[in-house]
């Protein structure tokens, strides 16, 4: 049910478009939206009044030729694994999302529980920014999902690509000394978790403050290096996500080439 709920918002993909930026050299890039009335005309075409849903979705598209294309590529593909449709092998993402939200439709209409509607509800929000420094470009995306279950989830993916070529840079490329940060890292996650919850336990961390991973999500900008980690990354749902900056005066050493170091 969880998975066919998801299904079901994924109809969101199917985009209008929104302003023009600039995102690089050679590039330019827009936010696309999805109108919250196709999920109403969804919604009524299912004839199923118990069924509820709200969809708030934007994210950053790229122009430019194959650079843009690959970035794009990525992008999509992120938001179709976080949204649980990356499984459809179609021939565009907007194609698998019309065959899965009609599927979906036929297979959750007239759904009851002991012989009554069953009252269904969900949510999806999704947001992105673009930032770009030095020879990298940054795409941070921002999803919010109730698709049933306890509670609903949040998370922040941060996509870095080559300016020059699109491609998705690893972290090796990103930094040149990855021990080194992972040393600072540590330090600055237990004195932000500190901050927050004083007298807070290991017993909510996955992992002791000395052994804390590098996140899974990060990203340079002027400013340093951003980490963050969503809700289970390291620690447990109720601590929430765990977002913070090292500054560039203690990281800008740390850097690969792909900034000019």
């Amino acid at each position: 049910m969880k998975h066919a709920m998801g299904i079901i918002v994924a109809a969101l993909l199917l985009v209008a478009c929104g302003s023009g930026q600039r995102g690089g050299d050679q590039l330019t890039w827009h936010q696309d939206s999805i109108p919250t009335a196709y999920v109403d005309e969804l919604l009524r075409s299912a004839g199923d009044t118990a069924l509820s849903g709200e969809v708030k979705m934007s994210y950053p598209t790229f122009e430019g030729g194959a650079v843009a294309d690959s970035i794009n590529k990525r992008v999509e593909a992120a938001i179709a694994a976080a949204i649980g449709i990356e499984r459809w092998p179609q021939a565009s993402l907007a194609a698998a999302v019309d065959t899965m939200a009609r599927e979906t439709v036929e297979m959750l209409s007239g759904f009851t529980v002991d012989g009554r509607p069953a009252s269904i509800g969900f949510y999806i929000h999704t947001g992105g920014e673009v930032t770009r420094y030095e020879g990298a470009i940054s795409v941070q995306l921002s999803v919010s999902t109730y698709l049933g279950g306890a509670h609903g989830m949040s998370q922040m993916i941060f996509l870095n690509f080559d300016a020059a070529d699109g491609r998705q840079l690893s972290r090796e490329e990103l930094f040149a000394d990855l021990p080194r940060l992972a040393e600072l890292n540590r330090i600055a996650f237990q004195r932000e978790v500190k901050s927050r919850v004083e007298d807070v336990t290991e017993a909510c961390l996955f992992y002791p403050f000395d052994s804390i991973p590098l996140p899974e999500n990060l990203m340079v900008d002027s400013a340093g290096v951003r980490m963050h980690y969503n809700p289970y990354e390291v620690s447990c749902y109720a601590f929430g996500a765990t977002d913070y900056t090292l500054p560039m005066s203690e990281v800008e050493s740390m850097l690969g080439k792909i900034y000019g170091k």
